[in-house]
């Protein structure tokens, strides 16, 4: 039977921790969650990474499902292996307007563009960078990896230009040091400078992962 496409209008929403006064942000950071978390409670755990000038956006998946049967907990995903091409699609156009509208109150000329991607959010950060029409000044991929099929001709140069940190726990269930160093070895093939920061907790953002890293941002 034939497949169709089409386009419509779609609304969706993020959520944001930091200063209100544009004057007032000279960061912003774009952080996208894993698999199965909402934004909303997501942006919480980087309460310890506030600043008074630095700006926390968290977009959210657009695919929402109750994380347990048929009621309960929600939470969210940016992609699954059904039509996944079209929701890397989407969920780019998306960012690229979350982008948009949090630039429209602030210079960005004036302030450091920065992403974190947090388990699934590293590949989805990573396609992000690729198509992103800008480039990032600091990028950390925390307890996730840099998905196989990324488009290093798109990506590469946004990589090499920005400071770059690999992060996750001594504890991770998910994230093991094979992975990690299978990581590492890419990044160094491709001369993509990577500082890896190693903290002891699990799978998760953590007080002491966000203290770690904030004492390497500078």
């Amino acid at each position: 039977m034939p497949e169709y496409s089409l386009n419509f209008n779609f609304s969706a929403r993020y959520f944001t921790l930091g200063p209100e006064s544009a004057d007032r942000i000279k960061e912003v950071w774009f952080v996208l969650h894993g698999y199965g978390q909402l934004a909303e409670y997501f942006i919480r755990k980087f309460k310890p990474f506030d600043q008074s000038d630095r700006l926390i956006v968290a977009p959210e998946g657009l695919s929402r499902f109750y994380l347990n049967g048929f009621q309960g907990r929600v939470g969210a995903t940016w992609m699954t292996k059904e039509d996944r091409l079209r929701d890397i699609e989407n969920y780019i156009t998306y960012l690229n307007a979350v982008e948009e509208e949090v630039f429209h109150s602030i210079d960005g000329s004036k302030v450091k563009i920065n992403i974190l991607g947090f388990s699934q959010g590293v590949a989805t950060a990573s396609r992000w960078i690729a198509n992103y029409s800008g480039s990032f000044n600091k990028i950390v991929f925390w307890a996730g990896v840099i998905p196989p099929d990324l488009n290093f001709d798109l990506a590469l140069e946004k990589l090499t230009s920005a400071r770059m940190f690999v992060v996750y726990g001594n504890k991770d269930p998910f994230v093991t040091e094979e992975s990690i160093k299978t990581q590492i070895e890419v990044l160094d093939r491709l001369k993509i400078p990577a500082r890896k920061l190693l903290f002891d907790g699990d799978h998760d953002i953590t007080s002491e992962g966000l203290s770690l890293l904030s004492r390497h941002l500078d």
